[in-house]
């Protein structure tokens, strides 16, 4: 049986974090005796959009959904360590001694998943402006209002400055109990 006819799964591949992308396009990749020897490399690197700051300003940019993490459908036997051999990678993650691997199920509902789109829809619910004043529902400050200064955590978090006891104080609150004041 040739490597290309071995029967194939998946695997979580670790990489250098910021690699993730370019290994995941690099590794299936290869030259006619290559593929003879080591057979077909599926991969699968599912990706967000995150805001982040880029040149001063914050932007849009698609980053790995799990860094320094990717998926490779491959021969364990053939191709395991000529993976695990290539720039960037640091090897198969391993459960003991063995690599584990990823049900073929799970893969194809993260390839069905639009992360992007949903990652978009979590962000645009907190779509908040430095200046805006917020209405706090819960929490020690409930029912106070806020002026939103700049998002933590991914758009998840917010920095707010909040009159309290005749001083403006830092106050850090959850987006989901914040709500436009206006």
């Amino acid at each position: 049986m040739s490597a290309i006819e071995m029967p194939q799964e998946w695997y979580c591949i670790r990489s250098t974090v910021g690699y993730e992308v370019r290994a995941a396009e690099l590794m299936p990749r290869l030259s006619f005796e290559t593929k003879l020897s080591v057979g077909e490399i599926d991969v699968f690197c599912p990706q967000i959009r995150k805001m982040m700051p880029v040149g001063g300003k914050m932007r849009a940019v698609l980053t790995p959904l799990f860094p320094g993490y990717f998926f490779a459908q491959l021969c364990l036997e053939t191709a395991g360590r000529f993976v695990s051999s290539r720039p960037g990678i640091i090897g198969l993650v391993r459960f003991g001694d063995a690599p584990a691997s990823v049900p073929t199920n799970v893969i194809e509902e993260m390839k069905a998943t639009d992360f992007v789109a949903t990652a978009e829809l979590l962000l645009s619910s907190f779509n908040f402006v430095p200046g805006q004043k917020l209405l706090i529902r819960e929490g020690p400050f409930a029912g106070m209002e806020a002026e939103y200064v700049s998002s933590l955590n991914d758009g998840q978090r917010a920095l707010l400055l909040l009159e309290y006891l005749h001083r403006r104080v830092n106050v850090v609150a959850d987006c989901t109990i914040l709500e436009s004041a206006a």
